[in-house]
């Protein structure tokens, strides 16, 4: 039969579903002696989620018995009409292959495609080019261009590219060169090879099911076989001239085509919570009028909104199933692999740690007889002494010890990955068997999540191994972290196997709603740069050369979405579309043009309806309970005592008080290679209390004052620090002498004023007695008392480390209200000293920028009579609060570093009102 012949089209009027009423037409033509033979049949659907449900759909409908079709999508299809002369050279040896292919142009040639072209020993830059000269290959090949038909267009001569797109071809014949040389084969120049000598040909009856859109190479290869290929397109025949012979849409019949939206299934929402709420909204709609799970899909043209969506419907008792969830690079094995990557670049003790925090390895180091309690006594050691490698320091502590032990058992598990530059191939061995080494005792069980990291586990191996299959011609000599990200990046976009619960409602992307048969849709995220995209920023390709070039451009994208809109609300008995205002991050929205496409008249009362003013809070629609809720204070509290600093929490939140003075909790510190500002503070405290108990108290001269503290310093540094601290730690130490320098200069002319101290890092108590009848002893150490005995006037000081350099008004009260009573409160105990109620209290505030002036360190408190009255109205006030146990509810708004955000659930979407 020639194969000039047309092919066969079919139109499936799209109040049907397509899939549903293809899988009759297969039962009814390839039915035989009671099976359906489709052995013989090639199914080609846009995606892989279409082709699964045509094959369930089969199942169902013939009972099982059935032959089954092959079913592809466009991109695996042109494989199976020609045959291959060689072997197809694999994704990573074509990005090596292009590499290869840059190094070899002149320079000028080189920096014209590049501009800054990567070191050589950069491996993962190169390979970042690569990919992207071999993504505009493919793209150009896949409709039949080369780079050099791009050079040739007058529009890149008129816009003086056509020496980068000349260097650009040249690279490309060096590349198919290269892969000559090693007998492989380039898949699209295969293709295109195919096409010229029009070997495609097969036994096979192709359908097409709602391929809207099609490239020139499989359009080609088609051709060639048409009289094999049956189209099904998914639209009424009155519609035949907005397609082609193979079914795919002719952009200009859909530009100015208008879009039968009805007014109620438009949604204008501000944030993506409140997509999210619509969403709910819809589903719990269709639930009320009898729709199954199944009935009910949710389409999303942002996948961003997965999140927000998933925890709005499970927060009312609705499963949910996304396959975009999870991929690779969230993986456990993953984050393993990227902290030994790390690891082999750096010793320093925060990369350590990130290795032995893993979960695998921190079991396989149990194993080798480490202590119970190990790794929270390293985390204590790092904490105290911030080495700058974990093996380092040599004191006698226990917990310093624990580091050098695990120290050492890290060096041995990653040893094997150590060592000069192989050839990439060699390391996939060596990183396959220190995974065998970590994982070797871990069993994947038939849990949903274990068996996502099996799956995310073999898809790293395979990558690993993939590169022992690079020709040892491109293959360069690098290291084993350079091999591992490699890996990495090659598979972190991967998709991990969702949840299989059947009685979840799914969510999907907006390619694969068309095919889609739930009667009830919702979609959300339907926002222009979604619906439809935009190609304009192209670093290659931009816009304007794709029209010129007739590749993929933003005229076939409108198309395409507005057909697909069309299918949606002819083929749906339920619509919902959700346009937001405003993303997560606050940047405003436009809604998708689609809205658009009406009347002037529906489209003016549209663009009114988009841009009205949005109410500042959404109506809060009932939901069901979080089933964790925030544990409540108990009740049988006697509190005996406060610490002055106590006080300040409590104002914060009560709750938060709570949880961290009576429940005792605390949060473990990030191991950030630095220290904290607490111990920052304790290190400058020590050198000062050391000046205080020294003969050079009373010194009024700076220089002197300024070795004895710095003295002081150093010998508290050198207790709690070895002899080479990490990088951050060293620049902290310098910037603490500074600041003990600006102190011994302040000291020497406070001194010479006649002031003199008194009292030193004095641990005072005093009862408060309450109006309830209870008593509560506050406690507190005073940094220092100085005495001015010409004056016969007393002075508290807190000494204060923090960068910012405050005033004591500026810490104790905002807006008008007292957040912080320390300094009253110092005044308060100092009485037991015999001091007078009226003694002044200040900071000697040691910031990050010393003044000028050191006069300008004291900072003094200039409050009124009246405002200290008002302090100690609040103490007495918070003391009863306390000593009656009222700690609840939490705060309404967080304090800015928060321990326990994770208890109080802080960002929870559906947190539980707290009365």
């Amino acid at each position: 039969m020639s194969r000039v012949m047309r092919a066969k089209r079919t139109f499936i009027d799209w109040r049907r579903p397509a899939l549903a009423v293809v899988v009759d037409f297969v039962c009814s033509e390839y039915r035989s002696g009671g099976v359906v033979d489709l052995s013989n049949v090639i199914v080609v659907t846009p995606g892989g989620r279409a082709g699964r449900r045509f094959l369930e759909l089969l199942a169902e409908q013939t009972e099982g018995r059935n032959a089954a079709p092959q079913v592809l999508t466009p991109k695996d299809l042109p494989e199976r009409l020609y045959q291959l002369k060689r072997p197809l050279a694999d994704d990573l040896t074509q990005r090596f292959a292009w590499v290869e292919a840059l190094r070899g142009l002149r320079e000028e040639q080189m920096r014209s495609i590049v501009g800054h072209p990567p070191a050589d020993g950069d491996i993962q830059a190169w390979l970042e080019i690569g990919e992207l000269l071999a993504k505009v290959h493919r793209e150009l090949a896949a409709d039949l261009k080369s780079f050099r038909d791009v050079a040739e267009l007058p529009l890149i001569c008129a816009a003086r590219e056509s020496t980068r797109w000349r260097s650009l071809a040249d690279a490309q014949d060096r590349y198919l060169a290269i892969l000559d040389q090693l007998d492989l084969w380039d898949r699209q120049t295969a293709r295109l090879v195919a096409i010229e000598r029009r070997e495609p040909v097969t036994d096979c009856d192709i359908l097409l099911i709602g391929l809207a859109d099609m490239n020139h190479t499989l359009r080609a290869m088609l051709e060639q076989v048409s009289d094999r290929v049956h189209v099904f397109v998914h639209a009424p025949e009155s519609l035949a001239d907005r397609f082609d012979d193979f079914g795919v849409l002719v952009p200009e019949a859909w530009e100015s085509a208008a879009i039968p939206l009805e007014e109620e299934w438009l949604a204008f929402v501000d944030r993506p919570t409140d997509q999210a709420a619509a969403v709910v909204d819809f589903v719990r709609r269709e639930a009320e009028a009898g729709a199954a799970v199944e009935d009910v899909v949710i389409g999303l043209a942002d996948e961003s909104l997965a999140s927000p969506v998933r925890v709005g419907l499970e927060e009312r008792g609705v499963a949910t199933r996304w396959i975009g969830g999870r991929i690779v690079g969230g993986s456990s094995v993953a984050l393993l692999l990227e902290a030994i990557a790390n690891r082999l670049e750096s010793d320093l003790t925060p990369v350590t740690c990130e290795l032995i925090r893993h979960p695998d390895v921190a079991r396989r180091l149990t194993q080798e007889g480490l202590p119970a309690g190990w790794l929270a006594m390293v985390d204590q050691a790092v904490a105290e002494h911030a080495p700058r490698r974990l093996g380092g320091g040599s004191g006698d502590d226990r917990n310093l010890a624990i580091c050098r032990a695990v120290a050492e058992l890290v060096d041995q598990l990653v040893e094997p990955l150590r060592g000069a530059g192989r050839p990439l191939g060699e390391w996939a061995a060596p990183v396959c068997r220190l995974l065998e080494e970590v994982y070797a005792d871990r069993e994947f069980g038939e849990e949903e999540s274990d068996q996502r990291e099996r799956q995310a586990l073999e898809l790293l191996r395979d990558a690993l191994l993939e590169q022992a299959h690079v020709p040892e011609s491109l293959s360069p000599a690098t290291t084993a972290s350079a091999a591992i990200r490699l890996a990495l990046e090659s598979t972190a976009g991967e998709l991990l196997r969702p949840e299989s619960r059947l009685d979840a409602v799914e969510l999907i992307g907006w390619l694969e709603l068309p095919l889609d048969d739930a009667p009830s849709l919702v979609v959300c995220g339907f926002n222009d740069g979604f619906v439809p995209s935009s190609l304009n920023s192209d670093m290659f390709l931009p816009n304007g050369l794709r029209e010129q070039l007739g590749l993929e451009d933003n005229r076939r994208r409108y198309s395409r979405d507005a057909y697909a809109l069309s299918v949606l609300i002819h083929s749906r008995r339920s619509v919902k579309l959700v346009s937001g205002r405003h993303n997560a991050q606050g940047d405003p929205l436009l809604p998708s043009r689609l809205v658009f496409a009406t009347d002037e008249r529906t489209m003016a009362r549209r663009i009114i309806k988009a841009f009205e003013p949005t109410p500042d809070e959404a109506p809060v629609q009932e939901r069901r309970v979080s089933g964790f809720q925030v544990p409540r204070p108990r009740t049988d509290i006697e509190v005996a005592g406060l610490n002055v600093t106590a006080f300040r929490d409590y104002i914060a939140c009560p709750y938060r008080f709570y949880l961290k003075y009576i429940e005792r909790l605390r949060g473990v510190a990030d191991l950030e290679g630095e220290l904290t500002a607490a111990d920052f503070g304790t290190l400058i405290h020590a050198a000062l209390l050391t000046w205080a108990k020294s003969d050079a108290k009373d010194a009024t001269d700076p220089l002197e004052l300024k070795r004895v503290v710095e003295e002081a310093f150093d010998a508290s540094a050198a207790r709690m620090f070895d002899d080479e601290p990490l990088p951050a730690v060293k620049l902290q130490l310098e910037q603490a002498r500074l600041r003990l320098k600006a102190f011994a200069e302040w000291q020497a002319l406070h001194r010479r004023e006649g002031w003199r101290v008194q009292y030193h890092e004095e641990k005072l108590s005093r009862e408060l007695v309450l109006e309830s009848g209870r008593t509560l002893k506050i406690v507190g150490q005073i940094d220092r008392i100085d005495y001015h005995p010409d004056r016969d006037e007393w002075l508290i000081i807190d000494y204060k480390t923090g960068d910012s350099g405050d005033t004591p008004e500026q810490v104790h009260v905002q807006s008008g209200e007292w957040v912080d009573l320390q300094l009253p409160l110092y005044r308060f105990l100092a009485g037991v000293l015999d001091l007078p109620g009226d003694a002044a209290v200040a900071y000697v505030a040691l910031g990050k920028e010393p003044p000028k002036d050191p006069s300008e360190l004291l900072k003094r408190a200039s409050w009124t009579p009246d405002q200290f009255a008002q302090a100690n109205w609040k103490i007495f006030r918070i003391a009863e609060d306390v000593a009656a146990g009222r700690f609840w509810p939490p705060a309404k708004q967080p304090p800015t570093f928060d321990d326990f955000s994770a208890i109080v659930q802080e960002g929870v979407f559906g947190r539980e009102p707290f009365l």
